[in-house]
């Protein structure tokens, strides 16, 4: 069978071309397009069948297939339409004949079924490639938000950037990013569009039952709506406009089913905007922004806690060093450096054994309990520690295990100048001994007076009974004499006795409390 197809179109041409092989075998498919390939081809031989497509014009005002029909009488012929949008479809069959009309109205039937066949393939096809472009740009936006979650972990500049990322990817024309602080409150720490400019910083009570932001971090799931024009949002701006807008709300759920926030994203370009698909596609853009702040928070809360740390060695008098499991230093506080002289740098990575003499003694000091495991408490060590200069200086030394996850990690060291506490303790006991050799002259000197009196009283008592001019009268004023001077002797003993307690004891004590 010889059929002739006049279509300007090659796909809609090979459509027909492999209908007609398929329902008919080995079959002829002339093509033409212009008007004297056309009449060559009729010129060459009958066709059965001939496809036209309507549009085309044999002349100017004139429509090939009239002038066709016209000049070919009996000449089958089946019109094709192909319009913008809705592909070919087979119009109007021309014949003459009874049995050519029937014949080609049997071809144009199964025609038409093969068209509608391909029209249902191509919307899949279009609608599969629709999808697959939507996927990929979804899959941008999330690559963006990772992008930005990656750069970025403070809190403060977190937020913003997320969100104007995905308004511009999305084209929303407005958002906010609500957070619960206190466990009573919503307030706004990031907005997109002039209409929410305004409410940055912001607090909206959890308590208000007419505030959509509200409703989500109460019930915790997301919602949409479109052609809003007094929804309950919470943003005057848009509440109070007469125009309609589309609104969108995911809340942040964390792990522990937790809602710490929600993001309100809007379009008044748009009211219908949001679908089903949008809500989901926002559930997981809303699950990877919750990750992103939960990690913010955690990067937040490690740099307060290595700020702590960092001011709580900064100011301790105590050195403090840490070594690991080979007994190499990896951390110092600044007092180290300030009693051995080594700069940090210097110290880091070098064995510990560089700062000890090896002489280190027990002493049964008093130990602090701070609440720790007894397993754990390690008994204080005295000793010397050498400084960079080669000094050597008394040290009081207090080690502890780090240990994590049963894993021992190596060990920190508090180590404290005991110098000067030597010193006092030295001079406490000299000042002890002083005050006992005080003590004892002290009662020395007063059974002394009491011999002395007893020899001075009757000394005197025998000069009265012995004449003054005698040797013997001599003899005993001498003792008098001698018994005066050893009582004027005790006497300054004694001053001297109490003049080194009232000086001295009142300094011992006071350097006894302070020790």
């Amino acid at each position: 069978m010889r059929f002739l197809l006049i279509d300007d179109e090659p796909c809609d041409r090979e459509l027909i071309s492999a209908e007609l092989a398929q329902a008919f075998g080995a079959v002829e498919c002339r093509h033409a397009i212009r008007p004297l390939e056309v009449e060559v081809a009729l010129h060459d031989g009958w066709y059965d069948l001939v496809f036209l497509k309507e549009h085309l014009a044999w002349d100017i005002g004139q429509p090939m297939h009239a002038v066709l029909a016209a000049r070919y009488p009996g000449l089958a012929l089946i019109l094709l339409r192909h319009a913008e949008g809705e592909g070919l479809s087979v119009t109007e069959v021309c014949s003459q004949g009874p049995a050519e009309s029937r014949f080609a109205q049997a071809v144009a039937y199964n025609l038409r079924r093969t068209v509608a066949r391909s029209m249902l393939v191509d919307a899949d096809t279009k609608w599969v490639e629709e999808a697959r472009t939507a996927e990929e740009y979804f899959l941008r936006v999330q690559a963006a938000i990772a992008q930005v979650a990656f750069c970025q972990l403070q809190p403060e500049l977190l937020l913003p950037q997320l969100l104007a990322t995905i308004c511009h990817a999305q084209d929303y024309t407005f958002g906010l990013i609500y957070m619960v602080e206190e466990g009573c409150a919503a307030v706004v720490r990031a907005s997109f569009g002039d209409e929410v400019a305004a409410l940055q910083g912001t607090a909206l009570p959890l308590g208000a039952s007419d505030a959509l932001v509200t409703q989500l971090l109460r019930v915790g799931q997301p919602s949409f709506a479109n052609q809003q024009t007094a929804c309950p949002l919470g943003i005057p701006a848009l509440d109070d406009a007469s125009m309609p807008y589309a609104v969108l709300g995911l809340p942040f759920v964390t792990r522990t089913n937790t809602v710490i926030g929600a993001m309100l994203l809007g379009n008044t370009d748009n009211p219908e905007r949001f679908t089903e698909r949008d809500m989901l596609q926002g559930v997981v853009l809303a699950y990877q922004m919750t990750q992103a702040i939960e990690h913010s928070m955690l990067f937040s809360q490690m740099q307060r806690l290595q700020e702590q740390h960092r001011v709580v060695t900064e100011t301790l008098h105590d050195a403090v060093y840490m070594v690991d499991r080979a007994g190499r230093i990896v951390f110092t506080n600044p007092a180290l450096e300030r009693l051995t002289g080594y700069d940090r740098t210097a110290l880091l990575g070098q064995p510990a054994t560089m700062l000890s003499t090896g002489n280190e003694q027990h002493r049964p000091l008093p130990q602090p309990d701070h609440g720790r495991p007894a397993a754990t408490r390690l008994p204080y060590t005295q000793g010397q520690m050498v400084r960079q200069d080669g000094q050597r200086i008394d040290v009081e030394m207090s080690t502890a295990p780090l240990v994590l996850d049963g894993q021992p990690l190596g060990s920190v060291t508090a180590v404290r100048d005991i110098t000067q506490r030597l010193q006092l303790e030295a001079q406490l006991r000299q000042g002890q001994k002083l005050q006992a050799l005080g003590t004892l002259v002290g009662g020395i000197t007063h059974e002394f007076n009491n011999i002395l009196n007893a020899i001075l009283g009757y000394a005197e008592i025998t000069l009265d009974d012995v004449p003054g001019e005698s040797s013997t009268w001599e003899n005993v004023q001498q003792i008098v004499c001698a018994a005066e001077r050893a009582h004027t002797l005790l006497r300054g003993m004694r001053t001297f006795n109490q003049q080194t307690t009232q000086t001295h004891q009142p300094w011992l004590t006071d350097k006894t409390y302070q020790i």
